[in-house]
């Protein structure tokens, strides 16, 4: 599996997550022939692999395998499994599925006294079946926006007052992007406008 987007002089751009099979290793190590999962296949050499993140991939992530299909996948109950995720996970393969879960995390998950497979394999559907709030990226604040959101709430009198420092809120300088002045404008409302790192 190639987990790094790079440029190969024969095929062109190749996506991070794109599948392949080794169909040839040189005997000096330092070159092996490809065949990606659409059937193209080139000669890479050891550069080449290394710059796309070339790994042996026994595993997927169940995201990018969406819309992939398998002989046979086996499926890790993982913490973090929600209904969404499992989903795309079981339906991969045409022939069949397996799903693994670890018993002790399922018994730590409930009464361990109640115990027997019954509970815990409904332990387990209640974890795979719950919905995850799914919360845009850009809802949730940069290290900056913290910091600027912690000041305007000690300035409106929710916190303790203290006035940014470039050099302790901003190692980097970041924050002011026109330079090192340390005042900050204010608002017809009359709270401070900060300014938020330019990219």
């Amino acid at each position: 599996m190639l987990r790094a987007a790079s440029t190969h002089p024969e095929l062109g751009a190749v996506r991070n997550g794109t599948r392949g099979r080794v169909l040839d290793v040189a005997d000096d190590g330092q070159h092996a022939t490809v065949q990606l999962a659409d059937g193209r296949q080139a000669s890479w050499d050891r550069g080449q692999l290394d710059k796309a993140s070339a790994r042996v991939g026994y595993v997927s992530h169940t995201w990018p395998a969406q819309g992939q299909t398998i002989d046979r996948a086996h499926v890790i109950a993982g913490e973090h499994a929600d209904a969404n995720g499992t989903y795309v996970a079981l339906t991969r393969a045409r022939e069949s599925t397996r799903l693994y879960a670890s018993a002790e995390r399922l018994d730590a998950a409930g009464d361990q006294d109640a115990g027997g497979g019954e509970d815990q394999l409904a332990r387990l559907a209640e974890r795979l079946g719950r919905e995850e709030v799914e919360v845009p990226s850009i809802a949730v604040l940069l290290a900056h926006e913290q910091r600027v959101k912690r000041e305007l709430d000690r300035e409106s009198g929710l916190a303790s007052p203290r006035r940014l420092d470039r050099d302790a809120d901003c190692p980097s300088g970041g924050c002011w992007p026109n330079g090192p002045s340390r005042r900050t404008s204010r608002s017809n409302t009359g709270s401070p406008i900060f300014p938020l790192t330019q990219h």
